[in-house]
């Protein structure tokens, strides 16, 4: 592991454990090093290499795109074990250039390391829970590299899913699933007899693999009535609306559960459905009425109070993470959503340029603090290291007092008519089996 590597694993653990309100990770590799080459789907642009090497175990190397190195980047890019792929619109010899950065990888792996590879090559502007076909460039390096090592040394391949409840949304979920490895040296009978025919066997075979490991809509037109359906059940990983006593493994399943339906459904119901569920919730933002208490059966007043105490109770620690994160964050945020068109970049960004922007501009305010209030370093730096806790804290304060609001908004008559609403779309969800 190199020092520029271990240096941002270890800087960026924080602000991303801070953004995830819950993180699940499945089958987590048991070895750091292990001659592996990792294919993942790819939904959220920088954000995917990140979590993945900050939650998941190995130490990996990452397969990028080539337009992103230059002279400057090149030496850090290097030492955060960034390799560039080339791409046929880079307008360079890309089966040229990717011959000699598969050698290069093909040396990581007889070294005993791994790569990271997002074999979708690209991902939506607009967040979908699908994946997009696999190149093939990763079982080619599985095989170059055990060429390069005369089938000598044990090479394998394993799937990761990488799954959002949203990544653009703050304090949301992230499950990510690992599968078993797959030995390329089984295959080696087949590859030297049909080498092409082989990498494409075993490329598919990956790509139903990793399928198993994320919530797949074979039709992104489906989108917009999956999440529809995870929002009025709760039953799903949306966002914003999810049962919270359900774990949070059991409600990936059932997001799984849910677009394997859909990819199954007839067109006719799914575009009945769809319509019955866009104009409930049409109607439902329409009046501004939060979903969340539609279905509820306790009180207004008892729900109000308990928010509000715990408004109250955390107000203090909520004021420092106004001052110290959110204030600094605010220009970040509106310069990053000016400066990088695709939104699939912000959140990746947001928090990379954030966490450094919050740590470098209170570093002089908590020297002040130390000097003319606190009087005490190691209470200084304690207090420094938990401006991040202030943040989150700040942000959860916010989201009560809206939530508040929301709950007041409510006019009992009409809830109760949406309440009926929603009755009768689960039974037509039921009776089309998208629900149990």
């Amino acid at each position: 592991m190199k020092g520029l590597y271990f240096f941002c694993w270890l800087m960026v653990q924080y602000p991303v454990r801070l953004v995830f309100r819950k993180r699940l990770i499945l089958n987590n590799p048991k070895k750091r090093f292990s001659t592996t080459i990792y294919v993942s789907n790819h939904p959220a642009a920088f954000m995917d290499p990140i979590i993945l090497s900050i939650l998941n175990k190995p130490v990996v190397h990452f397969l990028v795109r080539s337009d992103v190195f230059t002279k400057i980047t090149n030496p850090f890019f290097k030492n955060l074990h960034m390799l560039p792929i080339y791409r046929q619109h880079d307008g360079v010899n890309t089966k040229e250039k990717n011959k000699k950065i598969f050698r290069a990888c093909s040396n990581i792996l007889i070294k005993n390391k791994n790569i990271l590879i997002f074999g979708e090559g690209f991902s939506d502007d607009v967040f979908i829970r699908r994946l997009k076909p696999l190149k093939k460039g990763a079982v080619r390096i599985g095989f170059t590299a055990l060429e390069k090592c005369n089938w000598e040394k044990k090479i394998y391949m394993a799937a990761i899913g990488c799954n959002y409840a949203n990544p653009n949304v703050f304090d949301s979920e992230l499950i990510i699933s690992n599968s078993e490895p797959i030995c390329l040296n089984d295959y080696k009978e087949t590859y030297l007899e049909k080498p092409i025919e082989t990498i494409n066997k075993l490329n598919k075979s990956v790509t139903n693999l990793l399928k198993k490991h994320i919530t797949h809509l074979e039709n992104e037109k489906n989108s917009s009535l999956h999440e529809n359906i995870m929002r009025i059940t709760g039953e799903g990983i949306n966002s914003k609306y999810y049962n919270n006593k359900i774990a949070l493994k059991n409600r990936f399943k059932m997001s799984q559960k849910i677009a394997f339906k859909l990819n199954d459904a007839d067109d006719k119901i799914k575009s009945k459905l769809n319509l019955i569920l866009i104009n409930y919730f049409q109607s439902v933002d329409e009046k501004k009425i939060n979903d969340l208490f539609i279905n509820e059966k306790h009180s207004k007043k008892k729900y109000i109070s308990l928010k509000l105490l715990w408004v109250f109770a955390l107000l203090p620690i909520a004021t420092l993470g106004l001052f110290h994160a959110y204030l600094p964050y605010l220009p970040l945020k509106k310069w990053v959503e000016q400066k990088f068109k695709r939104p699939a970049f912000w959140p990746s960004v947001k928090i990379i340029l954030g966490a450094l922007l919050i740590a470098l501009i209170n570093i002089p305010i908590i020297l002040l603090l130390n000097y003319y209030l606190i009087e005490n370093g190691l209470i200084s730096f304690i207090y420094y290291l938990f401006i991040g806790v202030f943040g989150s804290v700040f942000m959860f304060v916010k989201t009560q007092i809206k939530l508040v609001l929301d709950r007041i908004r409510i006019n009992p008559f009409e809830a109760n008519s949406f309440f009926n609403q929603r009755l009768k779309i689960l039974i037509e969800l039921k009776k089309n089996n998208f629900i149990d």
